[in-house]
């Protein structure tokens, strides 16, 4: 008997009557893929019902990139610039294409510089007018 290409999916059988061969189909169970629904655990109760859900997320959130006071001390340190401005944080890889920059007063700024960024907290422009610097949102 020749078996063709597709003889990896059937079985050669006896018939127990006659006793020839017949090709027994193995049935649709034995077929590869998961055959149960995505997350079904065997009756258990599924994790994703388990997990306790709570909360509230804010469609309008707007995010800012934070940018500390001594990460920028040291920008203006290796760059040796007078004036910081956004464009300069994204050159130097500080900040994206898109976000949002906020300066944080964490560490000191030696120099007084112009800072330029889209939002401040109260700490770091204490810190940069107290240096001599000037903090202006963009």
């Amino acid at each position: 008997m020749v078996l063709g290409s597709s003889a990896s999916e059937l079985d050669v059988e006896k018939d127990p009557v006659t006793e020839v061969l017949q090709h027994v189909d193995k049935g649709a169970k034995s077929r590869s893929g998961y055959s149960r629904k995505i997350g079904f655990e065997g009756g258990q109760q599924p994790l994703q019902r388990r997990v306790p859900k709570f909360g509230f997320t804010n469609p309008n959130r707007v995010e800012y990139k934070g940018i500390n006071l001594d990460t920028l001390q040291e920008l203006i340190d290796r760059k040796k610039l007078k004036a910081v401005t956004v464009a300069d944080l994204m050159e130097n890889g500080l900040a994206g294409k898109r976000d949002l920059v906020k300066i944080l007063g964490r560490g000191e700024l030696k120099s007084g510089v112009s800072i330029q960024a889209h939002k401040f907290s109260a700490t770091a422009k204490a810190a940069i007018e107290a240096a001599g610097g000037e903090a202006a949102e963009a």
